[in-house]
Protein backbone atom coordinates (compact mmCIF):
# COMPACT_ATOMS: atom_id res chain seq x y z
CA UNK A 1 0.00 0.00 0.00
CA UNK A 2 2.55 2.08 1.04
CA UNK A 3 4.42 1.46 -2.37
CA UNK A 4 1.07 2.38 -4.23
CA UNK A 5 0.80 5.75 -2.56
CA UNK A 6 4.29 6.41 -2.84
CA UNK A 7 4.22 5.66 -6.90
CA UNK A 8 1.17 8.24 -7.21
CA UNK A 9 2.53 10.86 -5.45
CA UNK A 10 5.89 10.42 -7.20
CA UNK A 11 3.47 10.74 -10.77
CA UNK A 12 1.93 13.28 -9.39
CA UNK A 13 4.87 15.37 -8.31
CA UNK A 14 6.14 14.72 -12.16
CA UNK A 15 3.18 15.63 -13.87
CA UNK A 16 2.66 18.96 -12.15
CA UNK A 17 6.56 20.04 -12.89
CA UNK A 18 6.53 22.19 -16.46
CA UNK A 19 9.91 21.73 -18.64
CA UNK A 20 12.28 24.05 -18.21
CA UNK A 21 12.33 26.99 -20.61
CA UNK A 22 14.98 29.64 -22.09
CA UNK A 23 13.09 32.67 -21.32
CA UNK A 24 14.04 34.87 -23.55
CA UNK A 25 13.38 38.64 -21.84
CA UNK A 26 10.60 41.66 -23.88
CA UNK A 27 12.50 44.45 -24.79
CA UNK A 28 10.99 46.76 -22.27
CA UNK A 29 12.71 44.11 -19.99
CA UNK A 30 15.68 45.02 -20.62
CA UNK A 31 15.24 48.41 -21.64
CA UNK A 32 14.14 48.94 -17.75
CA UNK A 33 16.72 46.81 -16.36
CA UNK A 34 19.90 48.98 -16.75
CA UNK A 35 20.97 52.70 -17.14
CA UNK A 36 22.15 53.07 -20.97
CA UNK A 37 25.65 55.41 -22.04
CA UNK A 38 26.15 56.56 -25.79
CA UNK A 39 28.98 54.33 -26.58
CA UNK A 40 29.39 55.23 -30.40
CA UNK A 41 27.40 56.85 -33.64
CA UNK A 42 27.74 54.62 -36.02
CA UNK A 43 26.18 55.22 -39.82
CA UNK A 44 24.01 52.41 -41.62
CA UNK A 45 27.08 50.25 -42.20
CA UNK A 46 27.85 50.40 -38.63
CA UNK A 47 31.28 52.16 -39.32
CA UNK A 48 31.93 54.34 -36.41
CA UNK A 49 31.28 58.32 -37.22
CA UNK A 50 33.40 61.07 -36.15
CA UNK A 51 32.54 63.82 -34.00
CA UNK A 52 32.70 66.07 -37.30
CA UNK A 53 29.68 64.05 -38.67
CA UNK A 54 27.58 64.73 -36.00
CA UNK A 55 25.02 67.81 -34.55
CA UNK A 56 26.78 69.38 -31.80
CA UNK A 57 23.44 68.15 -29.39
CA UNK A 58 24.79 64.72 -30.38
CA UNK A 59 28.05 65.36 -28.72
CA UNK A 60 26.53 66.52 -25.58
CA UNK A 61 24.84 62.74 -24.90
CA UNK A 62 28.37 61.30 -24.50
CA UNK A 63 28.46 63.36 -21.01
CA UNK A 64 24.89 61.47 -19.71
CA UNK A 65 23.36 58.23 -18.48
CA UNK A 66 20.26 57.41 -19.68
CA UNK A 67 17.67 56.04 -17.35
CA UNK A 68 14.18 53.95 -19.11
CA UNK A 69 11.70 53.44 -16.41
CA UNK A 70 8.87 50.80 -16.68
CA UNK A 71 6.69 53.67 -16.19
CA UNK A 72 7.70 55.31 -19.63
CA UNK A 73 9.39 57.91 -17.73
CA UNK A 74 13.24 58.83 -18.96
CA UNK A 75 15.98 60.63 -17.48
CA UNK A 76 19.04 61.44 -18.16
CA UNK A 77 21.87 62.31 -15.71
CA UNK A 78 24.93 63.73 -16.43
CA UNK A 79 28.15 60.46 -16.03
CA UNK A 80 29.99 62.42 -13.80
CA UNK A 81 27.42 64.12 -10.64
CA UNK A 82 24.04 61.45 -11.57
CA UNK A 83 22.57 65.04 -11.29
CA UNK A 84 19.49 64.34 -13.58
CA UNK A 85 19.57 66.94 -16.15
CA UNK A 86 16.18 66.53 -18.40
CA UNK A 87 13.33 63.58 -18.53
CA UNK A 88 10.66 63.01 -20.65
CA UNK A 89 8.94 59.80 -21.62
CA UNK A 90 9.37 56.81 -24.18
CA UNK A 91 6.80 54.29 -25.59
CA UNK A 92 7.41 51.24 -27.24
CA UNK A 93 5.47 51.03 -30.57
CA UNK A 94 5.06 48.16 -33.40
CA UNK A 95 5.52 45.31 -31.85
CA UNK A 96 8.92 46.69 -30.20
CA UNK A 97 10.52 47.91 -33.26
CA UNK A 98 10.14 51.52 -32.64
CA UNK A 99 10.68 53.51 -29.76
CA UNK A 100 9.03 56.68 -29.86
CA UNK A 101 11.46 59.48 -27.32
CA UNK A 102 10.05 62.25 -26.07
CA UNK A 103 12.79 64.41 -24.18
CA UNK A 104 12.68 68.60 -24.24
CA UNK A 105 14.80 69.50 -26.83
CA UNK A 106 15.11 66.29 -28.17
CA UNK A 107 12.13 64.08 -29.61
CA UNK A 108 11.57 61.82 -32.44
CA UNK A 109 10.76 57.82 -33.23
CA UNK A 110 14.03 55.65 -33.55
CA UNK A 111 14.19 51.66 -34.92
CA UNK A 112 15.22 49.62 -32.25
CA UNK A 113 17.93 47.91 -34.66
CA UNK A 114 19.34 45.56 -31.38
CA UNK A 115 18.83 45.26 -27.98
CA UNK A 116 20.25 42.56 -25.33
CA UNK A 117 21.24 43.09 -21.61
CA UNK A 118 24.55 45.03 -22.47
CA UNK A 119 24.01 46.49 -25.64
CA UNK A 120 21.16 49.12 -27.71
CA UNK A 121 21.09 50.41 -31.10
CA UNK A 122 18.68 52.68 -31.90
CA UNK A 123 18.36 54.16 -35.80
CA UNK A 124 17.57 57.63 -35.95
CA UNK A 125 15.14 57.84 -38.68
CA UNK A 126 14.71 61.61 -38.04
CA UNK A 127 18.17 62.40 -38.74
CA UNK A 128 18.09 64.83 -36.36
CA UNK A 129 21.68 64.09 -35.00
CA UNK A 130 23.61 63.53 -37.97
CA UNK A 131 25.24 65.77 -40.50
CA UNK A 132 25.38 63.24 -43.05
CA UNK A 133 21.99 62.35 -45.47
CA UNK A 134 22.23 59.09 -44.24
CA UNK A 135 20.32 57.67 -40.93
CA UNK A 136 22.64 57.11 -38.18
CA UNK A 137 22.71 54.76 -35.24
CA UNK A 138 23.18 55.48 -31.80
CA UNK A 139 24.75 52.29 -30.03
CA UNK A 140 24.51 52.53 -26.01
CA UNK A 141 26.19 50.27 -23.43
CA UNK A 142 25.44 49.50 -19.99
CA UNK A 143 26.56 51.47 -17.41
CA UNK A 144 29.01 49.76 -15.24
Amino acid sequence: MKNTLFILLSFVFLASCKPTENVVPQTQELLTANQWKLDRFSDSSRKTLTTNQVDALAAVLFAMEFEFRSDNITRAREAKTKQIINAGTWYLLEKDTIMDIDVAGFKGKFTVLEISKTKLVLRDDNKMLLKTQDNGNLEFVVVL
